[in-house]
């Protein structure tokens, strides 16, 4: 009888081992896909902080041009008086 069970658990075990090495496989490519996702999704994000930095960046240098401008028109009808 133990014998008998051994054989069956064993022809299980037999059968079962490669679809948990397929499973354990697929789990991780399943992973690898995954971080590579959350790694793009990252540098989408540290992308959209650049853009933002640099467009913020480009607002305050065409402010101060415009200020710039302002002051020497300025500057220029002081000069006149």
């Amino acid at each position: 009888m133990r014998a008998l069970t051994f054989l069956a658990l064993a022809a299980l075990f037999s059968v079962s081992a490669p679809v948990l090495a397929q499973d354990f496989a697929r789990q991780r490519e399943l992973n690898a896909l995954k971080d590579i996702a959350a790694s793009q999704r990252q540098q989408t994000e540290i992308l959209r902080q650049q853009a933002q930095r640099d467009s913020a960046r480009a607002w305050r240098e065409e402010n101060a041009r415009v200020n710039a401008q302002r002051d020497a028109r300025s500057a220029r009808r002081f000069d006149r008086h």
